[in-house]
């Protein structure tokens, strides 16, 4: 745009003087409306003022009917509420007081209960000896039945009692630390599933519940265990022998056995990790006799040794 024509500079002068004349009306226009009040207010007050016989008869007037309090009135108004405030104070430190020792003597009478029960429930210790000998089959796949002994050395009687027991090969042929953690993790994968079931009035379901009572044990039920070809081509490690090429193999019996008493609320277990290794009889004094299991090698029931894991496995609640 070309701010030099002399079209835009009379166009912008034009508007220039329209909105100054604007401003001017409206300045007179507001010196005329304030004018024109001051009058008024000057006409209103030269009004003459009322007399009192003019008031009418029937003119409501105010009249103060509220009394004042003395200073007396003051400070027992002041003390009273301060009373109050005390007073729900002393209320609420006292609820608050009492709260903290019924908790208190809640906290006492589960610990007392608790030692009660640790005092007096009942204890199941267990262990287990080989029942039959160690024993390949035809498809490559090997066996052994198990005893478990159990025992109550506590001061009820247990009942619901279930074994749940299997053999694991824990992999020799693989680093690291798998081969410590496997016989608890595969330990683990088994008792809590029967942890985690409900318990109804300390009782269990099963069809196959057992009842020791104090200072009794039970040692009536076998357990056959079984481990395929494929676990133990899995786990198994070659070694070369003076014999020749051979596969070792190192199995495990990892379970628990799982009961409940009178008063209990949940599933409490005692729970085991053996290892299965072969004692051999026909090695000379000097040499020591226990090794691992060959594959293809059966074990007699007298020469299967076994062992508690040292590394876990052994727990009871």
């Amino acid at each position: 745009m070309d701010y030099d024509n002399p079209q835009f500079i009379a166009a912008v002068k034009k508007v220039l003087e329209d909105s100054l004349a604007q401003l001017t009306d409206g300045l007179k226009n507001l010196e005329d409306a304030v004018g024109a009040h001051w009058e008024s207010d000057e006409k209103r007050y030269q009004t003459k003022p009322v007399a009192v016989t003019d008031l009418r008869t029937n003119v409501p007037i105010p009249i103060q009917n509220k009394t004042k309090k003395s200073v007396p009135e003051w400070i027992w108004i002041i003390f009273k509420g301060v009373l109050e405030i005390l007073g729900i104070a002393a209320v609420i430190a006292y609820t608050y007081v009492s709260y903290h020792q019924w908790c208190e003597m809640q906290k006492q009478t589960r610990t007392g209960q608790k030692q009660v029960e640790q005092s007096e429930r009942a204890w199941l210790t267990v262990a287990i000896t080989a029942d039959s000998d160690f024993t390949f089959d035809k498809d490559g796949g090997a066996r052994i039945s198990v005893r478990p002994h159990i025992h109550n050395i506590g001061k009820s009687p247990a009942t619901g009692i279930i074994l749940s027991a299997k053999m694991i090969l824990a992999p020799m042929s693989t680093t690291g630390d798998r081969f410590f953690h496997e016989p608890i993790a595969q330990q683990n994968e088994l008792c809590d599933k029967i942890a985690k079931t409900p318990v109804a009035d300390g009782k269990t379901t099963s069809d196959f519940q057992q009842v020791i009572f104090p200072n009794d044990g039970d040692e009536s039920v076998t357990n056959g265990l079984a481990v395929s070809k494929a676990e133990i081509d899995a786990a198994k490690k070659d070694v070369i022998a003076k014999s020749g090429p051979e596969s070792l193999l190192s199995p495990f019996v990892v379970g628990c056995v799982d009961y409940q008493y009178a008063t209990a609320l949940q599933h409490h277990q005692t729970g085991f990790v053996y290892a299965l290794q072969h004692h051999d009889r026909t090695l000379p004094p000097n040499i020591y006799p226990i090794r691992a299991i060959r594959v293809g090698h059966p074990i007699k029931a007298a020469d299967v040794e076994i062992q508690k894991w040292p590394f876990g496995g052994f727990y009871a609640y």
